[in-house]
């Protein structure tokens, strides 16, 4: 079990991930939004570590988890060019990349897949 990314035709994909559009911006059309298949969008232009911190929130959308508006998590709706999310005290961009999920995000996790 696990994420695994690899080139496929649109008819042998569970999840499109899609690159281009706005910097630094993502989207996942999953869930009630969905539409033939569940759709990741990750903005241009952005660096790579945020674009993986991106990636990493669009993809719990995936797995069902909604923006967090009360609590920091890497679901919070936005986070800063350090990566830190918008409800929690600020650590460097590194610091972020090694520690992408929070507890909270977590605990979404497990209450929907536990």
């Amino acid at each position: 079990m696990g994420v695994h990314i690899e080139r496929a035709s649109r008819a042998d994909a569970d999840v499109i991930v899609e690159y281009g559009g706005r910097a630094c911006e993502g989207e996942a059309a999953v869930g009630f939004q969905r539409l033939s298949l569940d759709l990741l969008y990750l903005g241009r232009g952005c660096n790579k570590q945020l674009v993986t911190l991106t990636a990493v929130h669009e993809f719990g959308h995936v797995l069902g988890l909604d923006h967090e508006t009360h609590r920091c998590a890497r679901l919070n709706p936005s986070f800063d060019d350090s990566g830190t999310p918008t409800y929690y005290r600020h650590h460097a961009l590194g610091w972020w990349l090694k520690h992408p999920l929070t507890g909270d995000d977590l605990r979404g996790l497990r209450a929907l897949y536990g």
